[in-house]
């Protein structure tokens, strides 16, 4: 019988995936904070992302380098990853790597603003944006990446049955010390992982900006596992100073309720958003229909009408008005 061309499923091995969230952002320090829409990296965010790239030592074994499109995701590829991208590596924009919730902040910007910053560094040639659909902006109730924990939970899958199918590419090309480089957002990244160590209520994320953890997925076939698990390697452990035990499977689960509940409270927010405008546009709807009824002058009781004389309380079209004004244009008397 032919050997399994993929490697032994009692221990995780094969291409490591070395997951980065992104550098330090303009939304994090400005007043505006999540207000400002799409923003890119600060002057300490790209530099720490350069120093990143300057220790980065396996940067001639990336096969795949995977990134949220929203802004400070795709500068921070690009800062640390110039040398690799810019000659013969394509940066490939994943929309389901964007971050979770629907502030203006983490909304990404339309296609040709993205092609337009990636000209201007240079790399424009080399970045894929054939993941990108004309709506993935979009994080309504009825989007793929709306704020829900079921569609977090699912564009994670997604994600990770992503990257477990290039794994398991370059492991049966031999490249089985390939590295596949993901740069994503703090919030998500621990959606992707499953684990949520770091995560309260007062804080969303235990990742630090620019800190890269290294895993291995437990087992390459499909068929063995459905959830694609990840397993971060010993040495990424020891690097961040994360013990040898971890947090246990309970304490991850009671964790991760946390998570959701965060959520959750995403998502009702954004339905108030969505109600408040609504509101707000009925309310304007509402004005416009009086002021316009207003400047009819018309007295129900009397025939004279701006010194003519009509029998306008006889046409059906002005007792419509009366008794259901609604915008329309102004009839000539």
């Amino acid at each position: 019988m032919a050997a399994s061309s993929n490697p032994p499923s009692d221990t995780p091995s094969g291409p490591i995936i070395d997951i980065i969230r992104h550098g330090q952002s303009l939304h994090s320090v400005e007043q505006a904070g999540t207000k400002l829409h799409d923003p890119g990296l600060t002057q300490a965010g790209i530099q720490d992302c350069k120093t990143l790239g300057e220790k980065y030592p396996f940067a001639d074994k990336v096969t795949d380098i995977f990134c949220s499109p929203l802004r400070r995701a795709i500068e921070s590829a690009i800062y640390t990853f110039r040398p690799i991208v810019k000659d013969n590596l394509e940066l490939v924009l994943l929309p389901e790597l964007q971050e979770i919730n629907d502030t203006p902040s983490s909304t990404g910007s339309p296609n040709e603003e993205i092609q337009k910053w990636c000209r201007e560094f240079g790399v424009g040639d080399n970045v894929d944006m054939s993941q990108l659909d004309e709506n993935w902006q979009e994080k309504g109730p009825d989007s793929l990446y709306c704020p829900h924990p079921k569609e977090v939970e699912r564009r994670a899958l997604d994600v990770r049955e992503w990257l477990r199918d290039a794994a398991k590419d370059e492991y049966e090309k031999g490249n089985h010390d390939a590295h596949i480089v993901v740069v994503t957002h703090g919030e998500f990244a621990h959606w992707l992982t499953g684990d949520f160590a770091g995560v309260s209520y007062y804080r969303n994320s235990g990742w630090a900006c620019t800190e890269l953890r290294s895993y291995r997925f437990e087992d390459l076939e499909s068929e063995r596992h459905g959830n694609a698990p990840l397993k971060e390697t010993q040495e990424s452990r020891d690097a961040r100073r994360a013990g040898d035990a971890g947090t246990n499977k309970r304490e991850n689960e009671l964790i991760k309720r946390v998570a959701t509940i965060r959520v959750q409270e995403y998502n009702r927010e954004m339905h108030r958003r969505i109600q408040r405008k609504e509101d707000q546009k009925t309310n304007q709807q509402e004005a416009r229909r009086g002021e316009w009824v207003d400047e009819l002058q018309v007295d129900p009781d009397e025939d004279e009408v701006d010194g003519y004389t009509s029998s306008l309380r006889e046409e059906p079209m002005y007792m419509e008005i009366v008794q259901n004004p609604r915008p329309r244009k102004r009839p000539r008397i």
